[in-house]
Parts: C-alpha cells; structure tokens; sequence
C-alpha cells in the first residue's frame, strides 16, 4: 500500500530544512579575543590595575583591567567574521595609548606586551 505524501508537506519540510541549514552556516559567529600585557616603557615592570577601554565598530564599549602581573585578556561578540576594534590602555601617572586591532572570528590575537610611559 502507498501512502500518499501531499505536494504541500514536502515543500514545508524542504523549506524548514533549508532555513535550518542557512541560520546554522550564516548567522552563529564565535567572538573574537585578545590579550597581552600592559608594562612600564622604562622598567619593564608589570602595571597592575591598567584600565583597557575596548571601542567595536558599531560603538559599542566594553572595559577591562590589566592584573597583578600586568596580564589582560578580552573577549568580543562579532556580527562579521572579521572586525576592527579600538583598545585604549590608561593608568593615572602615564601616557594613554591606543592601538586599532583586528580581530577574526574564533581566534585569539596575543598583542604582546603594551609599553606605557610614565
């Protein structure tokens, strides 16, 4: 006996099948992360408690703060597999630097170590 499959259903399960397999490959982006440490340009010692002020593209803004060694880290949501974002280092007593970085979907960019002079 066969059973007969309206014209209609298929057309709905080819449909749904195609959606699900668009959304997966088009709009699920993993962040984007960075890190490094923050030092003194003359001693080479750890700054701790550097403010990092973190600009994306859309203008959106984010902070984070450098650790005891000096270390930082940060993570982004992106909205393309590929964004530039603006990093503002600050701690009172040295020069501010910015530095423009880009940053790829699922990939971390170690920035080494920032140079803050007093």
């Amino acid at each position: 006996m066969k059973i007969k499959f309206p014209m209609i259903g298929f057309f709905l399960v080819i449909t749904f099948l195609y959606c699900s397999c668009k959304y997966e490959a088009t709009d699920v982006i993993p962040g984007g992360s960075f890190s490094g440490r923050v030092i003194d340009s003359t001693t080479s010692t750890p700054i701790n408690q550097a403010l990092i002020v973190i600009k994306g593209t859309a203008g959106s803004y984010d902070t984070t703060f450098s650790n005891t060694d000096g270390s930082f880290s940060g993570k982004c949501a992106m909205s393309t597999w590929r964004i530039q974002i603006h990093l503002h280092f600050q701690k009172t007593g040295y020069q501010d630097k910015i530095l423009d970085v880009e940053l790829i979907s699922g990939e971390n960019v170690n920035l080494g170590d920032i140079r803050l002079r007093p």
